[in-house]
């Protein structure tokens, strides 16, 4: 009798072994409790925690797998649900985005369980992030499930990196929104009661995320990216350093101009006996200023331009170069004293100045 009672139990143990080996005791993605989502993230009742045996990695299981169309389906149906525990304060929101962690973890770092065989130098590229991401990872609860976000190795130049590496990736870019997902939740908490801000059809998707840092704070109603403010800074940039380079360069010629006229003055200055170009000599250019002058002091005003050599037309008479020569070449001057042809300037006899 003893020996049936132990064939009996013997054999319930193999039976129970062998179950075992093709229905693990617990198989699902974690969910709140009681939530609305249990039936579509449980298919073996209910789960204590996730498991890696419901993990995809490749963009195109998540559309011909049914192992990838459930854990899509949990996902979006925990993402829009509204669902608090009121004992224990979870949501549904906060399991969907560990389950989208938990996926992170043993795609990228085959933690807590290999669960794919593909290979890229992502896992390299995302590295520093990598203990933040594992973070009680086996062990979640309602007080850590956000604990990782405030991780000294959680850095948004480190995500950056390896969201653009998984985004360069031809079947996982689902990860680099998987990740920008749970990272926008760190810097914008979705308040208890709410759906997740971003849409679960912009996670599922081969077109990546907006970085968070270019999204505005979310209000009640949810959040939407700044596209405005994200076009109008880098055109206000560039004319701003336009208008910048515009004056910069306004101001440089006119300082160069200015310069200038300042050398020609200062040399002027220090060869006043030199005449200016277009006089023969300097007694022409003597006689000419002496002329100029006169004419300047009876208006009150310089009337004409010695550097230049232009003609001013004042009350009628032109004072300039041009005008002293006119005005001289028409005048009749007496024959000059003895020796006075030596000087080149008046010939003999009444004739006029030769110009």
């Amino acid at each position: 009798m003893l020996g049936l009672r132990e064939s009996k139990m013997r054999a319930m143990a193999l039976v129970a072994v062998f179950l075992s080996s093709f229905f693990p005791a617990v198989l699902g993605l974690r969910v709140a409790s009681g939530s609305p989502c249990a039936s579509r993230c449980n298919k073996w009742g209910s789960s204590d925690n996730t498991t890696s045996s419901e993990i995809s990695c490749v963009d195109g299981a998540f559309n011909t797998t049914s192992k990838g169309k459930d854990f899509q389906d949990c996902i979006t149906c925990g993402l829009k649900s509204t669902y608090e525990d009121e004992t224990s304060g979870a949501t549904d929101v906060n399991w969907a985005l560990f389950n989208l962690r938990y996926a992170l973890s043993s795609c990228i770092f085959e933690y807590p369980d290999h669960v794919s065989n593909v290979s890229t130098p992502c896992p390299v590229a995302c590295g520093t992030v990598q203990p933040a991401i594992q973070l009680d990872i086996e062990d979640p609860t309602v007080d850590n499930i956000g604990t990782w976000c405030d991780s000294s190795s959680f850095a948004d130049n480190v995500i950056n990196t390896c969201e653009f590496c998984y985004n360069l990736t031809s079947n996982q870019i689902y990860l680099a929104n998987f990740m920008e997902s749970i990272r926008y939740n760190c810097h914008f908490p979705t308040v208890t009661g709410d759906e997740f801000a971003v849409s679960p059809s912009r996670i599922f998707t081969e077109s990546l995320l907006p970085s968070s840092m270019s999204l505005s704070t979310p209000s009640s109603g949810g959040s939407h990216v700044n596209l405005g403010l994200v076009i109008a800074v880098p055109v206000l940039a560039f004319i701003i350093i336009c208008l910048g380079i515009g004056t910069c360069c306004f101001f440089y010629i006119r300082y160069r101009r200015r310069k200038s006229r300042q050398n020609r003055f200062q040399n002027h200055a220090a060869y006043p006996n030199v005449p200016p170009e277009g006089f023969a000599d300097q007694t022409m250019y003597s006689d000419y200023q002496a002329f100029a002058q006169s004419h300047a002091a009876g208006y009150g005003q310089q009337a004409f331009n010695e550097q230049y050599g232009q003609a001013h037309e004042m009350y009628g008479i032109n004072t300039g170069k041009q005008g002293f020569q006119a005005h001289t070449s028409e005048m009749t001057v007496p024959a000059p004293h003895a020796g006075a042809d030596q000087h080149g300037i008046y010939a003999i006899g009444d004739q006029k100045h030769p110009m």
